[in-house]
């Protein structure tokens, strides 16, 4: 095993894919916020300064299938779904993330890059 060896000393940036909000947060949701989480706080235990960012992804073919089929807007139901899942965070007492980004295809180098 290596040892490791972050690219900013005593720094960790950590960015994870997260949920398409097209419905409410299930157990597939559940597995990156539990094992991100427990990684994050590793990390903060080993004294590391940690930056944790992750995505909506709120561009889908599901949630525009999704807004037909209720007959609203993609918009109404991304906000939908985000407030849901932040709410379902808050509940489990996940770590909040440092930051949390809506997602759309051309700003994902954008938040990477952040």
């Amino acid at each position: 095993m290596k040892e490791f060896k972050p690219i900013k000393e005593g720094e960790v940036s950590m960015y994870v894919c997260g949920p398409t909000v097209y419905n409410h947060a299930h157990i597939g949701n559940a597995r990156p916020m539990v094992v991100f989480d427990v990684l994050k706080r590793l990390f903060e235990a080993e004294g590391y300064k940690v930056k944790y960012v992750s995505n909506f992804t709120d561009v889908d073919d599901k949630i525009i299938n999704k807004a037909i089929e209720e007959g609203t807007t993609e918009e109404v139901i991304a906000n939908r779904y985000i407030e849901a899942y932040q709410n379902q965070i808050h509940f489990q007492y996940v770590a909040f993330l440092s930051g949390k980004e809506k997602q759309v295809q051309y700003r994902l180098l954008n938040i990477i890059r952040h």
